[in-house]
């Protein structure tokens, strides 16, 4: 290999590793799935907010009716409460 190609070699490689790390799941369960299972496990009032996390999760943020609010990461692939 010449020398003038490593460089751009090892940037591409470096880059396609961090993109990576930030790509869903292969077999993730689709969104309304995710949220469905979560109406299951919580009495829920509403959904404040859910947000993709670069670490291959969703956050989200509800409020119960009760009026209990809760910040809980959902597993992509399986649906389950990790944190």
């Amino acid at each position: 290999m010449k020398r003038r190609y490593i460089l751009p070699t090892t940037l591409m490689l470096t880059a396609s590793a961090a993109l990576a790390e930030r790509m869903p799941p292969q077999s993730p369960l689709p969104l309304p799935h995710i949220l469905a299972l979560l109406e299951e496990r919580y009495d829920i009032g509403f959904i404040d907010d859910v947000a993709w996390v670069d670490q291959g999760y969703w956050a989200v943020e509800l409020v119960t009716r009760q009026g209990r609010e809760l910040a809980v990461n959902v597993d992509p692939v399986t649906g389950h409460v990790i944190r």
